[in-house]
């Protein structure tokens, strides 16, 4: 991704020596370099082990389980998208959210501090990758949600299959909302798992050993 080129910090040797990050892949005319990679793997450290609804704040991109690499380069993908170009957010509460969130994963702001000056990141940086992170998972909710339909049939199939054990003793009527919420998120996981892989199918990616 070409933000995380330019904010990170190459490192130096004691002889002020800088040293080349080095490029692990392409998506298209994009690098991806191995400090990106190892910055994905750093964040998702963070908040891999933290309540489920804690982590929700992050957004789908930031907490579904891939690999790093896997994710930087996903990440670069979409963002070759016409749906990552037409997104507008237009103001940054989202991105603040989630850069509050993270800090809040350190036992305080000192550690917090250390973590960026480790990384090369000025807080500004950080709250940038976060903005970006919520205009990726935005791209995706845009173009994935315009094929996903729920019918009534699909509602009271999954009601007959789950309401006993989700709904005990409610009826479908009582309890329809919650229950096309359900069945919006299964089909649109569904449809995402599988316009994702089309996508990166679709992509001008190579792996540089």
């Amino acid at each position: 991704m070409i933000l995380l080129v330019a904010i990170l910090a190459t490192p130096a040797l004691a002889d002020d020596t800088v040293l080349v990050d080095r490029v692990v892949a392409t998506v298209g005319s994009t690098p991806i370099t191995a400090s990106e990679v190892a910055l994905e793997e750093a964040l998702h450290a963070r908040i891999a082990d933290l309540p489920p609804a804690d982590r929700a704040v992050f957004g789908r991109l930031l907490t579904e389980p891939r690999e790093p690499l896997e994710a930087v380069v996903f990440r670069a993908i979409l963002m070759e998208t016409p749906e990552f170009a037409s997104v507008r957010i237009t103001d940054d509460r989202e991105a603040y959210e989630r850069f509050s969130a993270f800090e809040a994963t350190f036992e305080d702001r000192k550690e917090a501090a250390a973590f960026r000056r480790s990384w090369g990141l000025a807080r500004v940086d950080l709250v940038e990758y976060f903005r970006i992170s919520a205009v990726l998972d935005h791209t995706v909710e845009l173009a994935v949600d315009r094929g996903v339909r729920v019918s009534e049939e699909d509602e009271r199939r999954h009601f007959e299959e789950h309401g006993a054990r989700m709904f005990p003793g409610r009826e479908f009527e009582e309890v329809r909302e919650a229950v096309a919420r359900q069945v919006y998120e299964k089909k649109f996981d569904q449809a995402y798992q599988s316009w994702r892989k089309r996508l990166r199918a679709s992509a001008r990616l190579r792996y540089l050993r």
